[in-house]
């Protein structure tokens, strides 16, 4: 039995009698006795609408005592100073989020430049408040954020690039996008004027080097291909076999395909499924 499961006796927090209860959250012997305390623990309230006596319980935050009351309270206007310009201005109650007098000011205030420090080298520089207020990470320039993001810190970092599949790939690929007839295996886009379709490898090159047609299948950059890279492929990498199926039948991916590249990798297994070694592009 669990540790909150065990009978407690205890007295009712109104009454005084005596009860068993379980839960030890429980004060008052029964629901009587709970609407009965909290009418006692009732305090008095004016009406800020018209100034009319109310009882509320005690954490209660009503300041009206009726709808009348309460839209009259809401359109009441009551007077208040303008954050940046420090004017005073009237603004109804309902608005409690507004600080500024006017769109003037609110946008002089999200404009000014306020010191800040870049992430990476600790330069410190001026910033617009606005453009801080939605950063998380701040860089004085484009050369900070290229040095920031290099490698592993990237949010879709999979291991390093490197574009060189083999010496047939120029040939198998060429091979695949005419057996597919050049329409994406996934969605049926045709090919663009001008744009080669991808041509993917079903089961990652950096996990399975081989370039057989098997493991080939001709989609568009995107975003079927997108998709597969980013969101679907790093499942298989880390181990997850079942993830990375059932993200490829989600997506529309031709299962037969799919299962016949995976027949030929466990007939010819290069890298064990759990390996996430870095590598090449899939």
């Amino acid at each position: 039995m669990k540790a909150n499961e065990i009978p407690l006796t205890r007295n009712c927090k109104r009454c005084g009698s005596s009860f068993v209860n379980r839960y030890r959250q429980v004060r008052f012997c029964s629901p009587k006795c709970w609407y009965a305390s909290r009418d006692e623990e009732k305090i008095k309230r004016h009406c800020e609408g018209c100034g009319k006596e109310m009882l509320l319980v005690r954490h209660s935050k009503l300041r009206a005592c009726s709808v009348k009351c309460g839209g009259l309270l809401r359109r009441t206007k009551k007077p208040f100073k303008c954050f940046q310009c420090g004017k005073e201005f009237f603004k109804y109650q309902s608005a409690r989020t507004r600080k500024f007098c006017g769109w003037k000011c609110a946008v002089e205030y999200s404009r000014e430049q306020i010191p800040v420090r870049c992430t990476r080298c600790g330069k410190t520089f001026t910033r617009g408040r606005a453009l801080v207020k939605r950063s998380k990470q701040i860089f004085c320039g484009r050369e900070c954020w290229r040095k920031f993001y290099r490698g592993a810190k990237h949010p879709l970092f999979r291991g390093g690039t490197a574009h060189f599949r083999g010496t047939d790939w120029s040939l198998q690929a060429r091979k695949a996008r005419k057996r597919d007839m050049n329409v994406c295996r996934v969605c049926g886009t045709p090919k663009q004027k001008g744009e080669a379709l991808s041509v993917d490898h079903i089961i990652p090159y950096r996990m399975f080097q081989c370039n057989d047609l098997r493991n080939l299948l001709s989609i568009c950059r995107a975003p079927c291909h997108a998709i597969k890279t980013s969101g679907i492929e790093p499942k298989i990498l880390a181990g997850d076999k079942l993830g990375f199926l059932q993200g490829l039948r989600t997506n529309g991916w031709p299962m037969d395909a799919v299962e016949a590249a995976l027949a030929l990798f466990e007939s010819n297994p290069q890298l064990p499924l759990h390996a996430n070694r870095a590598g090449h592009h899939g």
